[in-house]
Order: structure tokens, then C-alpha cells, then sequence
């Protein structure tokens, strides 16, 4: 979990470039499918997250820890 901040970090690099080959797509009135949106929202979500989650497991690793 220490070290998912960076990783994300470098894949936000290839989100953008699949951001890019999107944005060409649209230039040339490529009509996306419903199944190719939802996939190109989740893409940009995924970073935030999956942040989101480890910092809830993480809050409940810490809540467990205090059980203890």
C-alpha cells in the first residue's frame, strides 16, 4: 500500500495517453459505443478509487490495531 501512490502516479501517464487516442477518435467523429464510454470514465476514475479504498482499509487496519 506504501508504495501504490507511485504506481498510480506512472499509470496516470498511460491514462493520459489513452485519453489522447480517445480525443483523436472524437476528431474524427468516431461514434463510441456505450461499453467503450463507460470504460473510458472508469479509466479516469480508477486512480481516485482505488485511493479511496486503501485509505478505508487502511483506516480499518488501524481501527483493528487499536483492538489490540
Amino acid at each position: 500500500m506504501v508504495n501504490l501512490p507511485g504506481e498510480i502516479d506512472k499509470l496516470k501517464v498511460e491514462i493520459g495517453k489513452c485519453f489522447d487516442i480517445y480525443k483523436i477518435l472524437e476528431d474524427f467523429s468516431y461514434r463510441f459505443n456505450k461499453e467503450d464510454m463507460d470504460r473510458k470514465w472508469n479509466i479516469y476514475g480508477y486512480p481516485r478509487d482505488t485511493l479511496e479504498l486503501v485509505a478505508k482499509r487502511k483506516k480499518e487496519m488501524d481501527k483493528e490495531k487499536g483492538k489490540f
